[in-house]
C-alpha cells in the first residue's frame, strides 16, 4: 500500500526542518507532500488538504498531518482499512483528548473513504471547525473511526486564533449540521478559486504551492 503524508503549510520553516529530519530518520517509506498556501488570505487548512489529495490520487491512503506534531512513541503510520485518528496523545493537551470528539492534528484515511466523505469542507477560513466538520461527515454516513495511541511532541508556535473568525466558523458548522446534504456539495468536488503556482519534487518531499483567487 502506498501511503502519503500531507501537510498544510505556511510560514513554518523551522518546524518543517524538524519534521523532515524526524521522518527521514523513521524511514517509513511514505511520500511526504507539503501544500503551501502562498497568499495573505486567512489560512484554509481543509482546502489545502483537499488539494494535496487531489494531486496525489495515485496513493492508497493519506495521513493529514499538522506540522507542529512530532511523533516519538508507539509510532505506527501503516495502512488501515478504517479511518484512524492518530493524535490522541499530544504534549500540548497533556497527552489527553482535547474533547471527546476531537478529530484534529493527525488523521489517516484510506483513499476510498476520504472520497466517500467528499473530503474536507473548503469553506472554513482561519482557525477551527474544519476537523469537527470532517468528524460530522463520518457520523452522517456512519463510517467508523479507529484510533492509535501515538505520542506526539508539540512544537511551539504563535496561535492564529481570532474570536470573530472562529465564531463565523461555528455558525458555518451549525448550518452544516442542520443541512447534512451540504457535504456532497462542498469538498473534493467543489475545489475552485485557486492557482497552482508550483509543483516540485524535492529530495525529501514534494512541494505544492497554491494561491487563492
Amino acid at each position: 500500500m502506498k501511503g502519503c503524508i500531507i501537510i498544510p503549510y505556511r510560514d513554518r520553516e523551522e518546524h518543517l526542518t524538524i519534521f523532515l529530519k524526524k521522518f527521514n530518520k523513521l524511514k517509513l517509506g511514505l511520500k511526504i507532500v507539503v501544500v503551501e498556501q502562498f497568499d495573505d488570505k486567512l489560512f484554509n487548512r481543509g482546502k489545502l488538504l483537499n488539494l494535496g489529495f487531489k494531486f496525489n490520487e495515485d496513493c492508497d491512503y493519506f495521513i493529514f498531518h499538522d506540522i507542529d506534531m512530532i511523533p516519538f512513541k508507539n509510532i505506527d503510520y501503516s495502512y488501515s482499512s478504517e479511518i484512524c485518528h492518530m493524535a490522541r496523545k499530544v504534549e500540548q493537551f497533556n497527552y489527553k483528548m482535547l474533547y471527546e470528539t476531537y478529530f484534529g492534528g493527525v488523521t489517516l484515511f484510506p483513499k476510498n473513504k476520504f472520497m466517500q466523505l467528499n473530503g474536507f469542507s473548503n469553506n472554513y477560513w482561519g482557525w477551527g471547525q474544519e476537523d469537527d466538520n470532517l468528524y460530522q461527515r463520518c457520523q452522517i454516513i456512519k463510517l467508523p473511526i479507529s484510533h492509535r495511541n501515538i505520542y506526539y511532541k508539540s512544537l511551539k508556535h504563535k496561535h492564529n486564533y481570532i474570536s470573530e473568525i472562529f465564531q463565523e466558523n461555528v455558525k458555518k458548522s451549525e448550518i452544516f449540521n442542520s443541512n447534512p446534504d451540504l457535504m456532497f456539495k462542498d469538498g473534493l468536488n467543489s475545489l475552485s478559486d485557486y492557482i497552482l503556482i508550483n509543483h516540485t519534487v524535492l529530495s525529501d518531499y514534494t512541494l505544492i504551492q497554491i494561491k487563492n483567487n
